[in-house]
């Protein structure tokens, strides 16, 4: 652990959270405590072209840590695996993640693949911290005539996390990604998104939550997306 003198800000390592697992958002670990298992379900609605909200998804996840390292799976409109290792200091939380689409009734489909770093600042312990998420992702799609794009993007996100009460947290942010480079003709152009929630946290162990926000909020037109879930930890 390490500590800036005379601010009373701390560099938080996975050995300085509670054991067993703190009920408190703002002090839980990025990666599970080793043993534990933690399953979501959650729908997400979103907003295109055609309408605010119209399109909804269903997504089912299960993480299982094993010893330091945390394996994820999550099945929706896309199916992933991630890996994340906790380092027990800076830089923090690696991960890497892999993403494919369902396969079509046409050749089009998306993939991709990201590398990154999660890192926890605990400013007050059981009060407020802050979530930082560095890092970069290939992501492949196949068009309708079988060819093929490939888009490089640099991404970074923040997260405040606020504890109201011992089972209220809430939740802002804000996560911007910019193409480094990429193939075909198409013209991709930076992202940013801004974003709040709410999780409630009963028995220790349930998590009901709920997240708005808007995509492409330096653009002309802006998409709000919502979505809410419950999530059940399993050990401690």
């Amino acid at each position: 652990m390490f500590k800036v003198v005379g601010v009373g800000v701390w560099l938080v390592s996975r050995a300085a959270f509670a054991d067993p697992y703190p009920e408190e958002v703002t002090d839980r670990p990025v990666v599970l405590n080793p043993g534990m298992t933690e399953v979501d379900a959650e729908e997400t609605f979103l907003s295109t072209s055609d309408g605010a909200l119209r399109d909804h998804r269903l997504d089912l996840a299960a993480g299982h840590a094993f010893g330091p390292v945390e394996l994820d799976v999550d099945i929706g409109f896309y199916a992933s695996v991630e890996a994340q290792y906790s380092t027990g200091a800076v830089p923090g939380d690696v991960y890497v993640t892999v993403t494919t689409g369902a396969p079509q009734s046409n050749p089009k489909l998306h993939e991709a693949q990201a590398f990154g770093v999660q890192h926890k600042l605990l400013v007050v312990p059981h009060a407020f911290a802050l979530r930082f998420d560095l890092g970069v992702a290939l992501n492949e799609n196949r068009a309708i005539d079988d060819t093929w794009t490939h888009v490089l993007v640099p991404y970074a996100n923040v997260t405040a996390e606020a504890q109201l009460a011992p089972f209220i947290a809430v939740l802002a942010g804000i996560y911007g990604a910019v193409p480094a480079a990429y193939s075909g003709a198409n013209v991709y152009a930076a992202g940013l998104t801004t974003f709040g929630g709410l999780i409630v946290t009963v028995d220790r162990d349930w998590d009901f939550f709920a997240h708005a926000g808007f995509e492409n909020v330096t653009r002309t037109v802006n998409f709000p997306y919502i979505d809410v879930g419950i999530g059940r930890r399993f050990g401690r």
